[in-house]
C-alpha cells in the first residue's frame, strides 16, 4: 500500500511536512506531481493529494528561498497549502493541532556525521508527538543510508511507544 492510499484509508486531514520543495518542481517528473524523481517533490505530491481528498498541508522550512521555490511550483495548489518559514522543531512545538500525517525530511543527512540530522529528527518527532492522532502516519525520508539515515532515532523512539513499521525502504512509514 502506498502512503497516499494509506492517507485515504486513514482519512487524513492534516498533513505536516518538515523540509519543503526546495527546488520547486525542478526535480519532479511529468507534471511535477506524478513521480518522486529527485528531492523536493513531496510538497507538490501532498498538495495535489490534499486538493483531491480534502484537508490542509503545512510545509515548514528554515530557508526562505526553498519556500519561494515551492510557492512558485505550487501555483493553483497554494490554497491547499500553508508554507511556514521557521525552524521545524520550533514550529512543531507551537503547532497545537491534530496531525494525521507527519513527513520528516528536514535537515540533510551528512555521511561524515549523521548525528545532527538524526538528533534533529528525534527533536521533531518529540515536538509533534502530543499532536499525532490515533490514526496518524509518520514517514521519514532518507532512511536507506548508513546508520539507518535520518530516521534511526525516530524509528527507535516510535518503536518503544508501540508503533509498527509498515514500510522500510528509502523511506520508512510507521503507524500505531
Amino acid at each position: 500500500m502506498s502512503v497516499l492510499n494509506l492517507l485515504c484509508f486513514r482519512h487524513a486531514w492534516t498533513l505536516v511536512e518538515t523540509g519543503t520543495a526546495r527546488e520547486g518542481a525542478k526535480n519532479c517528473g511529468g507534471d511535477g506531481c506524478s513521480a518522486l524523481i529527485g528531492d523536493g517533490c513531496s510538497t507538490l505530491i501532498f498538495a495535489e493529494w490534499v486538493k483531491n481528498h480534502g484537508g490542509k498541508l503545512y510545509s515548514v522550512d528554515i530557508n526562505k528561498m526553498n519556500l519561494e521555490n515551492a510557492a512558485d511550483a505550487l501555483g493553483d495548489l497554494m490554497p491547499f497549502v500553508k508554507l511556514i518559514h521557521s525552524d521545524s522543531v520550533n514550529f512543531l512545538h507551537k503547532f497545537r493541532q491534530p496531525i494525521d500525517f507527519l513527513y520528516l525530511d528536514s535537515l540533510d543527512y551528512d555521511f561524515r556525521d549523521p548525528s545532527p540530522s538524526q538528533e534533529h529528527h528525534l527533536k521533531e518527532i518529540k515536538a509533534a508527538y502530543p499532536w499525532l492522532t490515533p490514526k496518524a502516519v509518520v514517514m521519514i525520508d532518507d532512511c536507506a543510508l548508513p546508520e539507518r539515515g535520518k530516521g534511526k532515532l525516530v524509528i527507535e523512539y516510535l518503536l518503544t511507544k508501540g508503533w509498527k513499521i509498515l514500510l522500510e525502504d528509502y523511506q520508512v512509514i510507521l503507524s500505531r
